[in-house]
């Protein structure tokens, strides 16, 4: 049997082309032969839908499944009559279908569904004989270093974290607080010196007073030194406490205001593959479990490594023989930690995840509550909370077990040597060698000996997971911002409004883009109205105006400058956009309104209403414009929100006006009564409106035609109906729904055509 070819292998550049296992890899090279490979990947489910390996091989004559154990299944390409993915339950299956034959299906599992999905295109590209798109590699979720999946997406990899690094940059923000530090670890000091004389104190009272015939006195001033220690301790301690308290909560201040800082400053492009759950989780869990490190277990760790040098220089000071019998135990503890510390770690990982997953549906049921009261499926989701629930319980249960079973087992065998001491300082004390008050002494300070011990053995995964939450935040902070301004950019504190768009193509992915080479000049003043079915690319094209996306390749000007090397702030403050879905913040109808121009009188404020048609309607409130919307506007109808939205638009008065759909929510009437007042704003700024109906764009300058990514057709709208081309096609079909529909063309949506 022949070896496989070395340029068969794998093809990094290509996700269709996998690597095949040594003891698949002679079968596979021979089945492919010398014919021209297209798709090699493995499915990991067997067809009982049992974990199990076979691999799918497409050339460009046959498809072969080759399953571990049968022979391989050959299927001709010329009896394929189309491939398709269908979904199951926790999976998916390739349907091969053929002429005249029973199909044949290769099932998968979710993971590898979206890799079949895109070897089920390749056939159907095959079987057609068209051109051959080149396949993207989808981002798989695994660390670069050392390939292991991520728990999350966008989620530090807790195995190759440089804790030390990470706890460097963590004590870094202790920089402004360099008073409250120089206090800190005086009394950190203090405290413990004072917790080491009680039991030398104690030993004294035993040898000297509670023997017969000792002065009782003695035993009331030992007492009371006792008293007094603690009650110094208890005072040091809430200083100690309350300042690392303080400190700490201040640096989580500070974390959490960098953090929403570096929010604001990412692209829309950062939030569409990210979710609002997992990013509020770096405000909430991540941040909390910060604060706990600072406050608790940074302190910690300075005491306890103080007491443990302190109490161990003592102690082999005192008597090195019985101190070294108790700490012999450590290095087997040191060995087993270091055994066992990573399952632990991938447990706590495990609950991490299911914590993000409740969060993230929860976040999301809250979200959308509308819709599930709408459709009565509150049961439902209460259920898919109870499951994902019972998910972080099971987690949760299954770890901590685990780790109380291994820190029961590491704390019988740091003690095993304290039981030791006290059978060998017994018989010293017998045989009078040392005093009992000596040995009761000695044993306390093992005891002090094993509680630093025990502490670093057990706190490592807090501190670990503590460090893990950082750096998920230090992501965050590090994360490439929007590119604000580049080094040159153009100030533009005027705009006059010329738009340009220079042969723009852009895609969200960019294998696939939505506009294609598209250009248009738009002169100042000019007020264009966008059509086009849904998907056609109207709202990208605003997307890309208003810099929320980059052009892929062309470019926009702006009064002849690039908008990339304009400064963002001088172009967004001088645009205007409202959108189909007005989002409206908690607070009042006039704080809405003058959002974005805060220094707006009342006056002001209600001028922009009486242009958008929203004064009558907020007149009518209990309160007027000091009446409160609720959560994104929920105590207002769409209609409202949306003459809410124009009128905050309005009032910024804006070189650039965008209204995507911005009527769509409003019944025809009230369209009518606004379009007239938009119109007369429009006069003195450029505006673009994509158009929902056919009335908000017939006095329009000119009116652009979007489909399938381009700018198909541009003119005035009787110059378009001349034409007799798309524009003409969706008037007619528009005209011809007239009856059907009861509308006036005008009302139907342009849309529907």
């Amino acid at each position: 049997m022949s070896a496989p070819r070395d340029d068969k292998a794998g093809d990094d550049k290509n996700p269709l082309v996998e690597r095949p296992p040594d003891d698949f890899a002679e079968r596979i090279a021979a089945a492919e032969g010398d014919e021209k490979l297209h798709v090699r990947v493995a499915a990991d489910l067997s067809p009982d839908l049992s974990f199990g390996q076979r691999w799918l091989i497409v050339t460009d004559k046959r498809i072969v499944i080759l399953d571990a154990e049968e022979a391989p299944l050959e299927i001709s390409l010329g009896e394929v009559t189309s491939a398709q993915m269908r979904s199951l339950v926790g999976g998916a299956r390739l349907v091969i279908e053929r002429k005249d034959k029973t199909p044949v299906s290769v099932y998968v599992s979710s993971t590898a569904a979206p890799t079949f999905a895109d070897a089920a295109d390749r056939i159907g590209e095959l079987v057609k004989g068209g051109a051959l798109k080149k396949v993207k590699r989808r981002e798989r979720q695994r660390c670069p270093s050392c390939d292991r999946y991520l728990p999350e997406r966008g989620m530090v990899c807790p195995f190759c974290l440089v804790k030390r690094v990470t706890l460097k940059r963590i004590l870094s923000y202790l920089a402004p607080y360099k008073k409250a530090v120089a206090v800190l670890i005086p009394l950190m000091v203090g405290s413990i010196g004072i917790d080491m004389v009680p039991p030398l104190v104690i030993g004294k009272m035993i040898d000297e007073v509670l023997v017969p015939g000792a002065p009782h006195s003695r035993l009331y001033f030992y007492v009371g030194v006792l008293l007094g220690l603690k009650l110094v301790s208890m005072a040091v301690g809430t200083v100690k406490g309350w300042i690392a308290m303080w400190m700490s909560s201040k640096i989580t201040i500070d974390v959490r205001t960098s953090l929403c800082r570096a929010l604001l400053r990412h692209s829309i492009a950062f939030y569409d593959e990210r979710q609002a759950g997992m990013l509020m989780s770096r405000f909430t869990n991540d941040a909390g479990r910060l604060q706990g490190l600072l406050a608790n277990d940074v302190p910690a760790v300075v005491i306890n490594a103080v007491m443990l040098t302190g109490v161990f220089g003592f102690l082999l000071y005192k008597d090195w023989f019985l101190t070294l019998i108790v700490v012999a135990p450590v290095p087997l503890v040191a060995l087993a930690t270091a055994k066992y510390w990573r399952p632990m770690n991938r447990a706590w990982e495990r609950v991490g995840v299911r914590w993000t997953r409740l969060s993230i549906h929860l976040g999301e049921t809250l979200a959308g509550i509308r819709v599930v009261k709408a459709f009565g499926r509150e049961r439902h989701e209460v259920d898919k909370f109870k499951q994902n629930n019972d998910k972080v319980f099971e987690r949760s249960l299954r770890a901590d077990m685990r780790g109380f079973i291994f820190f029961s087992m590491i704390g019988f065998a740091m003690t095993c040597g304290t039981y030791f001491a006290w059978w060998i300082g017994g018989r010293q004390v017998l045989r009078n060698e040392i005093s009992l008050g000596e040995l009761t002494a000695l044993i306390a300070y093992l005891w002090m000996l094993l509680g630093p011990l025990q502490w670093f053995v057990q706190t490592g995964n807090s501190v670990n997971n503590a460090l893990v939450s950082a750096e998920r935040i230090f992501e965050i902070l590090d994360t490439p911002a929007e590119d604000m301004d580049a080094p040159d950019a153009v100030p533009m504190p005027r705009i006059e409004g010329r738009i340009t768009f220079e042969n723009v193509t852009f895609g969200y992915d960019k294998e696939h883009p939505v506009l294609k080479d598209v250009s248009l000049d738009v002169m100042p003043g000019e007020t264009i109205g966008i059509v086009g079915r849904s998907g056609s690319g109207k709202t990208t094209a605003m997307n890309l105006l208003t810099r929320f996306y980059d052009v892929d390749s062309g470019r926009i000007l702006v009064d002849g400058v690039d908008i990339k090397k304009m400064k963002l702030h001088d172009l967004r403050s001088q645009l205007g956009v409202v959108m189909q879905d007005t989002f409206l913040f908690n607070g009042t109808v006039g704080e809405n309104i003058a959002y974005g121009k805060p220094d707006a009188t009342l006056d002001d404020v209600m001028g922009a209403a009486k242009i958008a048609n929203a004064h009558d309607f907020v007149l009518g409130k209990a309160d007027g414009y000091d009446s409160e919307v609720g959560e994104r506007g929920c105590r207002l109808s769409g209609g409202e929100k949306q003459r809410v939205g124009i009128a905050r638009a309005v009032l910024r008065d804006p070189r650039i006006l965008v209204l995507d759909e911005a009527t769509s929510n409003l019944d025809t009437r009230t369209e009518r009564s606004i379009q007239e007042a938009i119109y007369e704003l429009a006069k003195s700024r450029t505006t673009f409106i994509i158009a929902h109906r056919l009335s908000t764009i017939r006095r329009a300058s000119r009116v652009v035609v979007v489909d399938q990514g381009r700018f198909a057709e541009v003119g005035t709208h009787q110059e378009l109906m001349e034409k007799k081309g798309i524009f003409y096609e969706m008037v007619q079909a528009l005209e011809a729904q007239q009856e059907g529909w009861g509308w006036e063309s005008d009302e139907i949506p342009i849309d529907y055509a």
